[in-house]
Protein backbone atom coordinates (compact mmCIF):
# COMPACT_ATOMS: atom_id res chain seq x y z
CA UNK A 1 0.00 0.00 0.00
CA UNK A 2 1.58 3.23 -0.63
CA UNK A 3 0.49 6.76 0.03
CA UNK A 4 1.43 10.06 -0.61
CA UNK A 5 2.72 12.70 2.02
CA UNK A 6 2.73 16.32 1.34
CA UNK A 7 4.96 18.52 3.48
CA UNK A 8 3.01 21.86 4.67
CA UNK A 9 4.73 24.76 4.45
CA UNK A 10 4.22 28.23 6.60
CA UNK A 11 3.09 30.77 4.10
CA UNK A 12 4.92 32.77 2.66
CA UNK A 13 8.06 30.39 2.43
CA UNK A 14 9.93 30.40 -1.06
CA UNK A 15 10.09 26.80 -0.63
CA UNK A 16 8.30 25.13 -3.34
CA UNK A 17 5.88 22.10 -2.99
CA UNK A 18 7.61 18.87 -2.33
CA UNK A 19 5.93 15.70 -2.95
CA UNK A 20 6.87 12.38 -1.45
CA UNK A 21 5.49 9.16 -2.35
CA UNK A 22 5.39 6.83 0.97
CA UNK A 23 6.25 3.29 -0.28
CA UNK A 24 5.67 -0.09 0.81
CA UNK A 25 7.23 -0.63 4.13
CA UNK A 26 8.02 3.34 5.06
CA UNK A 27 6.95 5.11 7.94
CA UNK A 28 4.97 8.19 7.13
CA UNK A 29 6.11 11.69 8.82
CA UNK A 30 3.46 12.22 10.74
CA UNK A 31 3.99 8.58 12.46
CA UNK A 32 7.50 9.17 12.86
CA UNK A 33 6.20 12.72 14.62
CA UNK A 34 3.98 10.37 17.09
CA UNK A 35 6.66 8.13 17.73
CA UNK A 36 8.95 10.74 18.93
CA UNK A 37 6.40 12.55 20.91
CA UNK A 38 5.70 9.36 22.65
CA UNK A 39 9.26 8.86 23.11
CA UNK A 40 10.08 12.49 24.46
CA UNK A 41 7.01 11.82 26.78
CA UNK A 42 8.03 8.78 28.16
CA UNK A 43 11.54 9.73 28.74
CA UNK A 44 10.68 13.37 30.62
CA UNK A 45 8.23 11.05 32.89
CA UNK A 46 10.90 8.34 33.61
CA UNK A 47 12.89 11.54 34.33
CA UNK A 48 10.63 12.96 36.90
CA UNK A 49 10.41 9.69 38.50
CA UNK A 50 13.97 9.35 38.64
CA UNK A 51 13.93 12.89 40.14
CA UNK A 52 10.93 12.86 42.70
CA UNK A 53 12.57 9.32 43.75
CA UNK A 54 16.23 10.73 44.42
CA UNK A 55 14.61 13.96 46.65
CA UNK A 56 12.17 11.39 48.44
CA UNK A 57 15.64 9.76 49.70
CA UNK A 58 17.35 12.37 50.64
CA UNK A 59 14.61 14.04 52.56
CA UNK A 60 14.03 10.76 54.20
CA UNK A 61 17.80 10.17 54.89
CA UNK A 62 18.16 13.76 56.59
CA UNK A 63 14.79 13.32 58.43
CA UNK A 64 15.96 9.99 59.66
CA UNK A 65 18.84 11.34 61.11
CA UNK A 66 17.38 14.29 62.70
CA UNK A 67 14.93 11.73 64.55
CA UNK A 68 17.74 10.36 65.59
CA UNK A 69 19.34 13.36 66.79
CA UNK A 70 16.02 13.96 68.82
CA UNK A 71 15.57 10.51 70.43
CA UNK A 72 19.24 10.09 71.57
CA UNK A 73 18.68 13.92 72.96
CA UNK A 74 15.65 13.08 75.00
CA UNK A 75 17.15 9.59 76.05
CA UNK A 76 19.77 11.45 78.40
CA UNK A 77 18.32 11.70 82.10
CA UNK A 78 17.57 14.48 83.27
CA UNK A 79 19.72 14.20 86.53
CA UNK A 80 21.69 17.28 88.07
CA UNK A 81 25.12 17.01 87.68
CA UNK A 82 27.00 15.50 90.61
Amino acid sequence: MSALSIPITRFGDRRSVELHIVRDGEISASQRRHQHARATARRQSWGTARTCAALGSVVTVFTMAMVTIVQAFLAVPNLPLP
